[in-house]
């Protein structure tokens, strides 16, 4: 230890080699080390020779030009001898007409078959023997895996304990050393063959497995004749055994792919290891060879130490784990050891993970679904990011809903999980699976176990450069799923409204099932249509859309009308069907009682949930009552799901006295319409309820009655306008009286024949002299290549029969008409639409359509043009909100 507390390695000794006593002595008894004779050492001539002879045949095949001189000198000498008389034309141009080809084709087929008859037997065997894929190939592959197995051998064993020198001489007659120098001899006859036999020459001469036998061969075949012995660099033998792969894959013998790359990669990085030991074992025995002293005698500052020893330290350079002890004495050996660092480490690392990778150490992503028999898994796939998936998690288990806990979402995305992705699994850990996979492959759909899935979910990218090709991937994602199970619930998202209509091509795509197709251009457009006509309508539906929660207990400084807006906002739409207690109940009734009794409020009812004629009824006729046979459903307005619970399990025998209605709970009685079809309420329709149960014994005789029928007396049913149509009325295109309104052939939306944008395109001062009054401006905020926005969604509603003929507003559209014709060909039946070039972020434009005077104006901004993917899905919504 110095001064400073550091450790100070010892200098490390340096040997006099005088061999001048020894020489006249004559006394030293053979086999000796070569420098105890006075012999020159032979190993860096053998390690010259390996190296030039690899980089000669290395410029060789880089430099083209000395190739092709060479090779141009002995083509000429080579024709020069040959007095081949030319090809007869004739006779190639009416072969080249019966094979059908061009005359070139023929002249190489011609040449090719000529070459291949003129080989002699020798250039058959060779081409055999020099390729594995022959039995001759692979015979002579094989003895040249045991001949370098015999030699690796050979100098295991000679390294493995300490040795005064590695060159000695003296050694003949030694049996291993003869043994060594027939395997050798067998492998240059090998090499010769591999090279003779094969067609790409250059490529063999210059390959790992020829580099092995220039650094081998010649040591131990001139050392048997100097009647010396060098351990020689026979460690390069390590890397012969990749022949043996070869072997095992051409005889079938391993038929794994994943296997055989496997075993490669382990076998290399072996050999590598054994490699660089054996050079540190031969630098570090052998020494710095320019030592010496000022007289000129050499200095030895080597050690003299076991290959193994150096195996373990090459070893411990890799995995950090030095097991040797040992320490550098050579400038050479420090040199090998760096180099071999940067070498083996970029290659033992690139190794490391393809061999994880064999061995099916799979991610938690790339495996396959557990599937629980606690809980039921829905599948989500599509446009699936880390934020939709927290919003979609977030809502999906609000603890407002009870049944949530009981599923699993599993994503099946085709990326990679990302940071963010992460984090929300961490957080929903035991309710969130993410697989890597697409929906189109069969494999994954069997991994995340679609078919026992309870529904698949695809959503949809709203900010796609072009929407219309995210909603052809999401209907080729149903119909993959379909066609791997037919049965399957999908619930779709797709961006345009037209779109929905190819869905219906698909055969095993049924409503009734509960598939369910979710236009989002249709459901925002259409909730802006409807606050043209109730304003706040779309901030109500919303509210209901989405679930909250709301605490009565905890005090906040604000005001009590925003404490009944929120409030609000914690209730949501929930659907149940009726107790027994509810039968025969008209609508205003069972609202009455719901109420009152049980704190709930009533919207709507489903007499039959099943037909798909019958759709939810608001506020319905007074002969409409509820049916529980016919399973009547109702949708209700509550805080949470318990509270809706209320009306499907209220029973009259246990709850009728009950005045806390946390109470009403499902109890153990019958329903009532299992044991005997009595009425359990008063009202005015309980008299008639014998009647009615015969009724609809009667009527089931009578279900076959034709759809188009019950079609047409559904309608009927309501009145579609203030003033009531036959069918007649309602399919006319001209009305017979003067001001009659015409209607579609559904009865739903107003009717007129189609005109060209043209025809309703006004200017600004006809906009401004036409004095428009409580119409609808909607700027549209488009350019000429931006993709529709789904303006069909909009005007409809607006235009529906049942709003009275002088209630039409008009609409003023405010755009480009360039855009707007994209849109025009879904509007151009529409009564009381007109189009004003321009755009709303000019003022003038503005006053032109009489912006202060409309009763609603409306800003709609158009998605991007498509395939612009250098748009910012962020900045989509700049120019609207400046307009505010």
């Amino acid at each position: 230890m110095d001064g400073n507390q550091q450790c100070i390695l010892p200098k490390l000794p340096l040997v006099r080699r005088n061999v001048t006593a020894a020489l006249v002595d004559g006394s030293i008894p053979l086999p000796a080390p070569c420098w105890t004779v006075g012999a020159m050492p032979l190993v860096y001539v053998y390690f010259g020779i390996g190296l030039s002879v690899t980089m000669t045949l290395i410029f060789y095949g880089q430099f083209d030009f000395l190739r092709d001189l060479i090779a141009g000198r002995f083509r000429t000498a080579r024709c020069s001898c040959t007095g081949q008389p030319p090809p007869d034309d004739n006779a190639t141009g009416s072969k080249a007409e019966e094979l059908g080809v061009d005359q070139p084709a023929v002249d190489r087929l011609i040449a090719l078959s000529e070459a291949k008859a003129k080989r002699s037997r020798m250039t058959v065997f060779l081409a055999e023997a020099a390729t594995a894929q022959t039995t001759l190939g692979q015979i002579l592959m094989g003895t040249g895996v045991v001949c370098s197995g015999i030699s690796l051998m050979i100098y295991l064993a000679a390294v493995s304990n300490k040795r005064n020198s590695l060159e000695m001489c003296g050694t003949m007659p030694n049996v291993p050393q003869m043994t060594d120098f027939l395997v050798n001899a067998y492998l240059l006859f090998y090499y010769v063959i591999r090279v003779a036999g094969s067609e790409k020459r250059q490529a063999t001469m210059t390959s790992m497995m020829s580099v092995v036998d220039y650094f081998t061969i010649p040591g131990v075949l001139l050392s048997a004749v100097l009647d010396r012995y060098f351990t020689g660099f026979n460690f390069f033998r390590a890397y012969n055994f990749l022949w043996l792969l070869d072997i095992l894959a051409y005889r079938r013998i391993v038929k794994s792919v994943s296997i055989i790359r496997m075993l490669k990669l382990v076998m290399l990085v072996l050999a590598i290891i054994l490699i660089a030991a054996g050079f540190l074992h031969v630098v570090e025995n052998m020494g710095d060879p320019w030592l010496a002293e000022p007289d000129g005698t050499p200095l030895y500052n080597g050690q003299s130490i076991a290959f193994w020893r150096c195996f373990f330290y090459v070893y411990g350079r890799i995995t950090l784990l030095d097991l040797s002890g040992m320490r550098m004495h050579t400038m050479m050996g420090r040199v090998i050891i760096y180099g071999f660092q940067i070498l083996a480490l970029s290659i033992v690392m690139k190794a490391i993970p393809q061999i994880m990778m064999r061995l099916k150490i799979k991610p938690d992503y790339d495996k396959a679904y557990a599937e629980s028999k606690m809980f039921i898994h829905v599948i989500v796939c599509g446009h699936v990011t880390a934020k939709t998936m927290e919003s979609f998690l977030q809502e999906f288990y609000h603890p407002d809903r009870d049944s949530s806990e009981f599923y699993r979402i599993v994503v099946l995305s085709e990326q990679v999980p990302d940071e963010e992705m992460g984090s929300l699994q961490e957080r929903y850990f035991s309710k969130l699976d993410y697989f890597k996979g697409s929906v189109m492959v069969m494999k994954d759909l069997n991994r995340v176990r679609l078919s026992d899935a309870k529904a698949t979910l695809i959503l949809a990218d709203r900010t796609a450069p072009d929407v219309d090709a995210d909603d052809a991937a999401n209907i080729m994602r149903v119909v993959s799923v379909k066609n791997y199970k037919y049965d399957a619930q999908v619930i779709v998202q797709l961006s345009q409204y037209h779109n929905k209509a190819f869905l219906q091509n698909i055969p095993s795509w049924n409503p009734e099932k509960g598939d369910i197709v979710i236009c989002l251009a249709e459901l925002r457009l259409g909730l802006l249509a409807q606050s043209c006509i109730a304003p706040g309508f779309s901030s109500l539906m919303a509210n209901f859309f989405t679930t909250r929660s709301f605490d009565e207990n905890q005090k906040t400084n604000e005001e009590p009308w925003m404490k009944n807006y929120r409030r609000g906002t914690a209730l949501e739409l929930y659907c149940r069907p009726f107790s027994d207690a509810f039968d025969g109940m008209s609508f205003p009734q069972a609202c009455e009682f719901c109420y009152s009794k049980l704190k709930i409020l009533l919207l709507a009812i489903q007499i039959n949930p099943t037909d798909p004629l019958m759709t939810p009824q608001i506020n319905p006729p007074p002969h409409v009552t509820i049916d529980v046979l016919r399973k009547t459903v109702g949708y209700f307005v509550a805080d949470n799901a318990t509270q809706v619970d209320r009306a499907q399990f209220y029973c009259t025998k246990c709850h009728l006295g009950v005045e806390e209605v946390d109470l009403i709970r499902k109890c153990d009685c019958q329903p009532a319409h299992l044991e005997s079809h009595t009425p359990v309420l008063s009202g005015p329709g309980m008299k008639k309820l014998q009647k009615q149960t015969s009724l609809r014994q009667v009527s089931s005789i009578y279900d076959d009655e034709p759809v188009e029928s019950k079609i047409w007396s559904y309608i009927n049913q309501f009145d579609r306008s203030p003033k009531s149509h036959s069918v007649e009325d309602i399919t006319k295109l001209d009305g017979n009286e003067a001001g009659s309104p015409t209607f579609d052939s559904t009865g739903m939306f107003y009717w007129v024949p189609s005109r060209s944008i043209e025809d309703v395109t006004i200017s600004r001062k006809e906009a401004a002299t036409a004095f428009y009054r409580n119409h609808i401006v909607v700027c549209v905020l488009s350019q000429e290549k931006s993709q529709i926005c789904g303006l069909s969604s909009f005007v409809p509603p607006l235009r529906s029969s049942v709003i009275k003929p002088e209630d039409l507003q008009d609409i003023i559209l405010l755009g480009d008409p360039k855009y707007l014709e994209k849109e025009w060909k879904y509007l151009n039946n529409m009564p009381k639409v007109f189009v004003v070039k321009g755009t709303a972020l000019n003022r003038s434009d503005l006053r032109s359509v009489n912006l202060n005077t409309c009763a609603m104006c409306v800003i709609l901004g158009t998605p991007a043009a498509a395939g612009d993917k250098n748009s910012d899905p962020t900045m989509a919504d700049k120019y609207a909100v400046r307009l505010l």
